[in-house]
């Protein structure tokens, strides 16, 4: 809706570093078909926070909202983010914009029409320059072809793409 911070937010007690760990955000559909209502943090917004798994999880804006898809940010640490679609995000897919944050792994996301990601000063416009920062290596670009109900269609990009997170959950 208008206004709104994020589809996914947490800022637990700003005076508290990771009072929130062993969040779990995963198997959601976040979808923004808005062309002014944009989420000003993001599909999800994380900062202060513990040790996190962002897994399975399909992200889609329209094209005129300045989102970011993962905001990760402030004393947050450990986080895991794996098997997410981010699509059309026109900000950043991935925002982390200082250093005290730390990152677990960040691995087999799709990123369509999504193409900068941020973590600390530098800032990355091309997959190859992500994948060369120690994120994603087994990440993609490729078309999701997402249905009117956001599932893979035949000759989608996700097929056989990610990988098995049964023992994080």
């Amino acid at each position: 809706g208008i206004h709104s911070t994020a589809g996914f937010f947490s800022f637990p007690n700003a005076g508290t570093p990771n009072p929130i760990s062993g969040l779990h955000i995963f198997d959601n559909l976040f979808v923004n078909n808005s062309a002014s209502n944009c989420w000003s943090n993001g599909f999800i917004g994380l900062i202060n926070v513990g040790a996190t798994v962002v897994a399975n999880n399909t992200m889609v804006s329209s094209a005129s909202c300045a989102e970011n898809g993962v905001l990760w940010e402030l004393t947050s640490t450990a986080l895991t983010m794996e098997n997410n679609v981010i699509q059309n995000s026109a900000n950043y897919a991935f925002y982390s914009p200082g250093t005290a944050q730390t990152i677990t792994a960040i691995n087999y996301n799709n990123y369509y029409q999504s193409q900068s990601w941020k973590v600390g000063s530098p800032s990355y416009s091309t997959l190859a320059g992500w994948q060369g920062a120690g994120f994603d290596a087994n990440g993609g670009v490729g078309n999701p072809l997402l249905s009117g109900i956001y599932h893979p269609s035949t000759g989608s990009a996700l097929i056989l793409a990610g990988t098995n997170l049964y023992s994080t959950c």
